[in-house]
């Protein structure tokens, strides 16, 4: 009888190696033998899941972007305005293992971009959404009266998401870097 694989547990276990992987070298040493070794698997292992290491970034990305959108929508359900945005920002602080290591995939890929358009549009994707919740947040405690009426909505969405984003970049770099 043949064995009975679950590839997509297969391949979520090769992008959170990859995660650790990169958290433990950088992206530059995030080399598929690392990787298949954190995984504990071959690097024919992971060349039957993915094509080549940009791809396996990417799909690493798209997993921590998936992860990270889910997250913010749990913590806004049932809640608005400043209450819903308050949960959603502490959902992404890097206060765990995980969303760390979500923070660093996401922060280490902003280099990596540059050379390669499919990271490139995921972290796009992960950026936009981000943004998306804090824009519709901000909104909802605008219209319920929580936030002035003549604060300018673009000026306020685009401080606050540049100044989180950066500052909790910063923190993620820190930590990982053991910056005091």
């Amino acid at each position: 009888m043949p064995k009975i694989v679950d590839t997509d547990a297969q391949r979520e276990a090769i992008l959170k190696a990859t995660w650790r992987t990169i958290a433990k070298h950088g992206v530059v040493g995030a080399t598929v033998r690392r990787i298949a070794r954190e995984a504990g698997v071959s690097t024919g292992f992971i060349s039957h899941y993915f094509r080549d290491k940009k791809e396996v970034f990417a799909t690493a990305l798209t997993l921590s972007n998936e992860q990270t959108q889910r997250r913010l929508s749990m913590q806004a359900e049932g809640r608005r305005g400043l209450v819903a945005l308050r949960a959603v920002v502490e959902a992404v602080l890097p206060l765990d293992e995980e969303r760390s290591l979500n923070w660093l995939i996401w922060v280490t890929s902003w280099a990596s971009a540059a050379s390669s358009p499919a990271l490139a549009s995921e972290w796009r994707r992960g950026r936009d959404g981000w943004r998306g919740a804090l824009v519709r947040l901000l909104q909802e405690a605008k219209a319920d009266g929580e936030i002035r009426r003549e604060i300018d909505q673009s000026m306020k969405r685009t401080a606050w998401s540049s100044s989180l984003l950066e500052s909790v970049s910063m923190g993620v770099w820190a930590n990982f870097t053991g910056v005091p």
